[in-house]
């Protein structure tokens, strides 16, 4: 799969989903990096949902993201 890699905000997006060995579904992992110069600071996110494919789930994982941040930045 070709790199997802985005910003957003002042955010760098990784999305990372895996795929289970046994029922082979993927699951939404995204690291989540500040972008600040001085130090990299990457937090994990993560999501118990199941999807058929690495795109959904990474796609999933974005959207997710997005309102995790947005939320951070109105509170």
């Amino acid at each position: 799969m070709q790199d997802q890699t985005l910003r957003y905000q002042n955010f760098i997006l990784k999305p990372c989903s895996y795929q289970l060995a046994i029922s082979k579904k993927w699951l939404p992992k995204l690291m989540l990096d500040d972008n600040k110069l001085s130090e990299v600071v990457e937090t994990p996110l993560t999501w118990a949902k199941e999807f058929d494919t690495e795109e959904e789930a990474n796609t999933y994982a974005i959207a997710q993201a997005k309102m995790f941040i947005d939320k951070k930045s109105a509170g």
